[in-house]
């Protein structure tokens, strides 16, 4: 079951805690030797000791940054395209080829380096060198901060958006703002909601699952993406709205007839046609919300196949349940 892959991933070190860490594992490694046949053997030993946990935490902390771009390459579509939006991938791959290439300048600096103390005839030039090294080595990694930084700000990023089952179907909920969007997701949800974030969107996003005859579908809602006219966003938003595409099974689009609708129903069937233009594999349940309080008469939308309900009382969602089990079947038989 694919998720979001940057959620497992441990954040990356800030550069300061990555630097403080590094030289405590020094410092440490070097006490734990005990002293054994002289004074600089006991020297030599511990100063390589120092030079060795130094490269390797950095190297550790750096490898953490890796992460994130290895998780970006190997992940579904969908996430690819989404942080894209943010973080080109040209620009991913050619900072992850730094990073790459800051881990060689460390070993070899790691190797020059014990190799400089190992060629030293006493313990004050061994402490010298190592100096010198560790100096260098902290040196090329502050040089490597914005990357460092780059690389903690994407997964920052990556691993706030919603956590998705590509196995399973994916219904999304769309519709004008205050249409109930969340309140049905909550309606047909056997559990509460999973809360995230989606780019571009001033509000979370609720993701919910209930079952169709033993199949698991996934809900969600889309507060402050699905919900207002195209001439309304800038070119980025679309691409956002055209990657969502690539995971929607199913759609539910939500009319508002409610004394408090926020577009008018002329408006309310722009968005839909808009909405019907970029989603155009996915099939689309028109839906009547709030019928409970509806106050204009939603005939003449033109829609024949239009299915009213009341996400509060739970009026009409049998029927709504059956079409979702009637779209899903295809669907069913291909993730199955």
């Amino acid at each position: 079951m694919a998720m979001n892959p940057f959620e497992r991933l441990k954040p990356p070190p800030k550069l300061k805690d990555i630097e403080d860490a590094a030289f405590r594992r020094a410092s440490k490694a070097a006490s734990s030797i005990s002293y054994a046949k002289s004074p600089v053997y006991t020297a030599r030993r511990r100063e390589i000791a120092r030079i060795n946990a130094l490269s390797d935490a950095v190297i550790a902390a750096v490898e953490r940054c890796l992460e994130v771009a290895k998780a970006y390459m190997s992940a579904h579509e969908f996430y690819r395209e989404v942080v894209s939006l943010y973080y080109k991938k040209d620009e991913i791959i050619e900072n992850y080829r730094r990073l790459r290439g800051l881990i060689r300048v460390i070993n070899n600096l790691r190797s020059y380096y014990v190799a400089q103390i190992k060629a030293a005839s006493d313990d004050r030039e061994m402490a010298e060198i190592r100096r010198e090294a560790m100096g260098r080595i902290a040196s090329v990694l502050k040089r490597r901060g914005d990357l460092i930084e780059y690389f903690r700000e994407m997964h920052r990023f990556a691993r706030g958006l919603p956590s998705i089952a590509f196995d399973s179907p994916l219904v999304v909920v769309a519709g004008p703002p205050n249409a109930g969007k969340s309140s049905l997701v909550r309606a047909i949800s056997t559990a509460e909601p999973e809360v995230a974030e989606y780019p571009f969107t001033t509000k979370t996003l609720s993701i919910g699952h209930f079952t169709i005859d033993g199949h698991v579908v996934q809900i969600m809602d889309t507060p402050g993406l699905l919900d207002r006219p195209m001439e309304e966003r800038n070119e980025i938003e679309k691409q956002a709205i055209l990657a969502l595409s690539l995971v929607a099974d199913a759609m539910i689009y939500l009319f508002d007839p409610s004394p408090f609708m926020y577009y008018p129903l002329e408006v309310q069937a722009r968005i839909l046609r808009e909405i019907e233009e970029n989603f155009k594999k996915v099939a689309i349940i028109r839906v009547v919300n709030k019928v409970d309080i509806k106050a204009v008469d939603v005939d003449s939308l033109g829609y024949p196949d239009l299915i009213e309900i009341s996400a509060v009382t739970g009026q009409g969602m049998d029927r709504l349940m059956a079409r979702l089990k009637e779209v899903l079947e295809p669907v069913f038989s291909g993730k199955g």
